[in-house]
């Protein structure tokens, strides 16, 4: 099978950048990779998005688990798995019902490493409904039980999202958790990220300004939301449409 056609074409950027520093460290004098023609343009990977009942039902069977927290918060905040992983308790405004996202949770050399955001806009302060701190608020309560009951044998990272033991959860093996969870209760396939496609599905959906839903999404640009989510202003427009029409040549009119 060999590599994907996206893991080709990140691996010839990724050359192409080293060589583009080795001319100008007068290293070598030509890149060679800039002679590389034929890289694969990668097919858009259409994954399958959760509608508001899906998300709802979702929600009901992951309650007390430790999906509940992660599902709740790409699924109505938009948040991406490795910033749902690596959420900590003085992330959290319980008061002003705000949610800061600062850092993510990376897979490194089969282990949970906390980085830096996706981009310099993935550094964001999100507002949630008030049942996503009643479920906050739960699972933390649920986190000090532990910790008093394993006492030293607890490793308090702070995080919301972890192991009984406090440890951080592995986000690939997170992935596979999830995936093998809604197999198991009968819900319709769909990948973790997909929750926050769900997300912005719903938003733009629902009228919320393309601006805004990129904000929440921590999008780098606005015209990246667009491209993701063309599909869905298609079918806004098309309703914009039928809005224009009713108030021009409606009944009254």
């Amino acid at each position: 099978g060999g590599l994907s056609a996206k893991s080709v074409l990140y691996t010839h950027r990724v050359l192409n950048e080293a060589m583009g520093h080795a001319i100008k460290k007068r290293l070598i004098y030509l890149n060679p990779v800039k002679s590389v023609m034929n890289t694969p343009k990668p097919k858009r990977f259409k994954g399958g998005v959760y509608s508001a009942d899906e998300i709802l039902q979702l929600l009901a069977i992951v309650k007390d688990t430790r999906l509940e927290v992660p599902v709740a918060l790409a699924a109505v905040c938009g948040l991406r798995r490795g910033e749902c992983l690596a959420l900590t308790a003085d992330d959290v405004d319980f008061k002003n019902q705000l949610i800061t996202i600062n850092k993510q949770l990376l897979e490194l050399e089969n282990k949970a490493v906390v980085g830096e955001p996706k981009s310099e806009e993935s550094n964001r302060v999100v507002s949630a409904p008030v049942e996503i701190f009643k479920i906050i608020e739960r699972h933390m309560r649920w986190n000090n039980q532990n910790k008093n009951l394993l006492d030293r044998e607890y490793q308090d990272h702070g995080l919301i999202v972890c192991n009984d033991n406090g440890t951080p959860i592995r986000p690939v093996y997170f992935s596979k958790r999830f995936a093998k969870f809604i197999e198991k209760n009968g819900m319709k396939h769909i990948r973790f990220h997909d929750l926050r496609h769900s997300c912005a599905s719903l938003m733009l959906k629902s009228g919320v300004a393309m601006k805004t839903a990129s904000q929440i999404l921590g999008h780098s640009t606005l015209g990246v939301t667009a491209d993701l989510y063309t599909h869905v202003l298609q079918e806004t427009k098309k309703e914009a449409a039928l809005q224009v029409g009713r108030e021009l040549f409606g009944p009254k009119k």
